[in-house]
């Protein structure tokens, strides 16, 4: 893998996506772990 130069602001935008991907996917997780628990009622 080769380098590759980016302005702070375009780093700091990709570090933003980081952390939002990564709380999606801890919620998404925790979602299905709560739906195989029978934490989940269907209405």
């Amino acid at each position: 893998m080769g380098t590759v130069t980016i302005s702070s602001e375009e780093y700091e935008r990709l570090k933003r996506v980081e952390r939002v991907d990564k709380e999606l996917i801890e919620d998404i997780s925790k979602g299905i772990k709560d739906i195989s628990e029978g934490k989940i009622k269907e209405i």
